[in-house]
């Protein structure tokens, strides 16, 4: 008996199609995963430094140009401008992160100095999404809590207080960043009893940080300069939390070591603002080129106050 082998039974699966969803789905995830990667601080140190030299490339090719008068020249020099410009532009962006990175641990640290100290205190946080250069995120987390802590425990009264000079028994300290000209704005601000700064030029008279004399000649924006000496408080009782007059002269230090400063508002019984202003990026800046005896030197543009031009004729050798 011959036996004949069946041919194998083909059967035409149809192709797996895809639901609009799941399709939808799967591009969603795809594009998350490719939409952001994690680069080291020192890759985009080494690009922004590229960036500088070709900056300082171009402007010497568009002095070399004014003498050329080379008009291929000009155009070339003028696209390379822009190109060099949109560089520095997107490199410095990379740089840029939200400051809640800074803002995270300070609900805790409210809550915790609050329990400690016996004032109940909110925490309220506007424009956490204002960028920032990575670096200035790093050095802002002593100076935060500082602040807070000089807010919570001698700068806002005890509830008892609050509540007989009709002010809610829950304190307030808000924390407000924003960006203006170029320049990051944060307000660190409380509703508490403010700063009396009569009594606080006596304080630094009674510590020897100034002289009976001196102070007497002091305006109002000398006397708050007085806060940033170290050794100097505005409470008479030293606690854990703060007191010990150290506080205010560090968060300056680090403060300008960033290249900002500080601004003090406070009214006695309304409550105490200090404003960081800080540089959006340590990256680079910009800055205004003057030739002096064919040598040119560059100052910041946010140190320049006012640029004037005089005439030949009204300029005088001294």
């Amino acid at each position: 008996q011959t036996v004949t082998p069946s041919e194998p039974e083909i059967v035409n699966n149809p192709p797996q199609t895809e639901t609009p969803k799941e399709t939808a789905m799967v591009k969603d995830v795809k594009a998350k995963t490719i939409s952001t990667i994690t680069i080291k601080v020192e890759k985009l140190d080494v690009l922004m430094n590229i960036s500088e030299e070709l900056v300082l490339l171009k402007m010497k090719l568009k002095n070399s140009q004014a003498v050329d008068g080379n008009s291929q020249l000009k155009a070339d020099i003028h696209r390379l401008d822009r190109l060099v410009t949109d560089l520095q532009f997107n490199v410095m962006q990379t740089r840029l992160f939200p400051i809640s990175l800074a803002l995270q641990p300070l609900p805790r640290l409210v809550r915790d100095v609050s329990q400690k100290t016996g004032k109940p205190t909110r925490l309220e946080i506007i424009g956490d999404d204002t960028t920032v250069d990575r670096t200035i995120i790093d050095h802002l987390n002593e100076p935060f809590v500082h602040m807070i802590r000089n807010a919570i425990d001698h700068g806002i009264e005890d509830p008892e207080t609050r509540k007989k000079i009709g002010k809610p028994e829950q304190a307030t300290v808000k924390i407000y960043a924003y960006t203006k000209e170029n320049k990051v704005y944060i307000e660190v601000s409380d509703d508490g009893q403010g700063i009396d700064w009569d009594d606080f030029v006596q304080a630094s008279i009674r510590k020897g940080a100034i002289d009976a004399e001196t102070a007497s000649k002091l305006d109002l924006e000398q006397k708050k300069r007085l806060l940033f000496i170290g050794g100097i408080s505005t409470t008479r009782e030293v606690t854990d939390v703060s007191g010990r007059g150290v506080g205010m002269s560090a968060v300056e230090r680090a403060i300008k070591k960033l290249g900002g400063d500080i601004l003090i508002d406070s009214k006695k019984g309304e409550g105490t603002k200090f404003t960081l202003r800080l540089p959006m990026t340590l990256a680079i800046m910009q800055a205004l080129l003057v030739k002096i005896n064919k040598q040119y030197y560059a100052f910041p543009s946010n140190e320049v106050i006012r640029s004037i031009q005089i005439k030949k004729e009204n300029m005088q050798v001294a």
